[in-house]
């Protein structure tokens, strides 16, 4: 997924999230240093977890370096759970990872509530997805990855989203 602005690549994110799965991979989430602290990383998240629900996903995984507090702390806003660390993952810096997961169906529940709250309409069909979490795979490429698109970036989450996630 890539999100830009005025034409120019503003971040990019990845998924790993085969249909028929019920596990996905958040790859890489990176944005510009221009562009952070606007919510652009948070746009980014929802899209992949959208995408992944709606692929029937009911967990999702992910990496973040040890030494990236505001990666954490925006996994963390989102419902991710620390699972554990991988020692010396990100090298050559020597860097540990962060293991985190996500159970789909609470997120979805969540921001359903946060929006009602808000008085908006959820803006993910992540909700629909986890009250059906096992929809009939689709004739699709299996490993196929998000495609390129331009992600929504309004809104929510501006002032929490201060960084580059990885």
């Amino acid at each position: 997924m890539v999100d830009e602005l005025a034409g120019r690549i503003a971040g990019y994110a990845g998924l790993r999230a085969p249909r028929g799965s019920k596990d996905a991979d958040v790859q890489t989430i990176a944005i510009a240093e221009a562009s952070r602290g606007r919510g652009r990383g948070r746009a980014l998240l929802a899209a992949l977890l959208e995408e992944a629900a709606a692929r029937g996903v009911h967990e999702v995984f992910l990496e973040v370096r040890a030494d990236n507090p505001i990666a954490q702390a925006l996994y963390r806003s989102e419902g991710f759970v620390e699972l554990g660390r991988r020692p010396h993952y990100y090298q050559p810096d020597d860097v540990d990872a962060v293991v985190m997961r996500l159970s789909l169906a609470g997120w979805a529940v969540a921001a359903a509530v946060a929006a009602d709250a808000r008085g908006e309409t959820p803006r993910n069909s992540a909700a629909a997805a986890a009250a059906d979490p096992a929809p009939a795979p689709q004739a699709q490429d299996p490993w196929s990855f998000v495609r390129p698109s331009r992600a929504p970036v309004a809104g929510a989450g501006a002032a929490a989203d201060a960084g580059a996630c990885t």
